[in-house]
């Protein structure tokens, strides 16, 4: 379930379809930017576990006409960027290694990860690429501080590995 949300306030209701959309009603639409809010369990309060993501597009299904019929709309969530190693090792300097890290950079219009988020994924063309690991402590939405995501392709083998050994067991 998700809660799209304007300035805060719940508006309507969603649910997560695939990790970069949503899908909900088209009435919902209004002209402000609307929020996406995932992993909540009292809409009432913001909780840790909650992810916050600004909508990116709007796709309302072309017969919407505003009335009865075909009322239904995707949203897509905003996405990060790949951040130059550099940069990254800059800001998070002894704490980044860019060897089984990956960083990423967003700005207010399209957010980020926060404090809850941690263990979720970071999706590069569909496909799995990063474990959200740790960004800023207090000032998790600040575009000074870039996200930083445990790289996936450096653990294939461990992870290969264990599955593998699991079988074993079985």
């Amino acid at each position: 379930m998700a809660s799209l949300q304007i300035c805060g306030t719940h508006v309507c209701g969603g649910f997560l379809i695939r990790e970069d959309f949503v899908l909900t009603a088209a009435h919902c639409r209004q002209s402000s930017t609307m929020t996406v809010v995932l992993g909540a369990h009292n809409i009432t309060r913001k909780e840790p576990s909650q992810q916050r993501m600004e909508v990116d597009e709007y796709f309302e299904h072309p017969h919407y006409n505003g009335k009865f019929n075909d009322d239904i709309m995707l949203l897509k969530e905003a996405t990060e960027k790949l951040q130059f190693t550099e940069e990254c090792k800059h800001k998070w300097q002894e704490s980044f290694n860019s060897a089984t890290m990956i960083c990423t950079t967003f700005d207010k219009k399209s957010g980020g990860i926060c404090q809850g988020d941690s263990g979720g994924p970071l999706f590069c063309n569909k496909t799995p690429q990063g474990i959200a690991a740790f960004t800023a402590c207090e000032d998790c939405d600040n575009p000074k501080y870039p996200h930083v995501f445990t790289k996936i392709s450096f653990y294939i083998p461990w992870i290969e590995e264990v599955l593998k050994r699991s079988e074993n067991i079985a």
